[in-house]
């Protein structure tokens, strides 16, 4: 196949049919999402450079993939946007402008692209769709588990049934362990937990 008929490295085409699975995917996760009541939220492409430097040390500055200006008044060439790299930055970049219309309390799903300037591997590619859920707004555990449950319930209506939710949370660890009446002094006893499998709650 010539080259230049290929996708940029670490891009996809996606035929009809990849289209339709995706699709039949994405509608899955956001009716589950929403019958936990998160709601729909999408963000551009583009954010300032500003906004997405320095949220992950120097290795995260290193995966942004950034735009030089264009445009009829704009020739320098100085780089001052930059394709979005994951949903968390945009995010908090929303809910910073937009304190007075957003509920205190807001639970939100995002499913849409990002893209990250990475050596591409086998199952790794610059350009790929993430399915975010997120609360703000609320410290209560409750809340963590009703993501957990959520992203559970995603994959058992995929039709997964052998898979780990895996956790990395000590506060909400905590939370469980005064839950089962575990006293504080001994949730530190580490010989006491060893051997006991983390838990997450990534899609």
């Amino acid at each position: 196949m010539p080259q230049h008929t290929r996708p940029a490295r670490g891009m996809r085409d996606f035929l009809p049919a990849d289209v339709r699975r995706r699709q039949y995917v994405i509608d899955i996760v956001r009716g589950v999402y929403e019958r936990y009541g998160f709601e729909p939220l999408e963000t551009p492409a583009l954010e300032k450079i500003e906004t997405l430097t320095g949220k992950y040390g120097e290795e995260g500055n290193k995966l942004i993939f950034k735009v030089l200006r264009r445009g009829e008044h704009e020739t320098s060439g100085e780089t001052d946007l930059a394709l979005r790299y994951d949903l968390t930055v945009p995010l908090a970049r929303v809910v910073a402008e937009n304190r007075g219309q957003l509920p205190k309390f807001f639970k939100r799903y995002q499913i849409q692209p990002v893209w990250r300037a990475d050596r591409p591997a086998r199952g790794r590619f610059r350009e790929f769709f993430q399915c975010d859920v997120d609360a703000i707004g609320s410290a209560s555990a409750v809340v963590e588990v009703e993501m957990i449950a959520a992203v559970s319930e995603v994959l058992q209506t995929l039709g997964f049934t052998d898979f780990v939710v895996q956790l990395n949370h000590r506060q909400l660890l905590s939370a469980m362990l005064d839950g089962a009446r575990v006293a504080a002094e001994r949730q530190n006893e580490r010989d006491r937990w060893r051997g006991v499998r983390p838990v997450s709650a990534r899609l």
